[in-house]
């Protein structure tokens, strides 16, 4: 599984796309993809959060 970073590196990957696009429906599909790469993230963080680690468990 990838990090949250990189899952946040993958939304800014589309946003640059995004901002290089001509056309509005390809705008418009990189756009809702970053923000699904930024949900992915916080999903991640809060998953994270709520599993303790090795040093916990002992």
């Amino acid at each position: 599984m990838s990090t949250p970073a990189a899952y946040r590196e993958y939304a800014a990957d589309c946003l640059a796309a995004m901002r290089a696009a001509m056309l509005p429906e390809v705008r418009a599909l990189l756009l809702a993809m970053a923000q699904r790469w930024n949900e992915f993230a916080e999903r991640a963080e809060k998953q994270a959060a709520s599993t303790p680690s090795a040093n916990e468990r002992m």
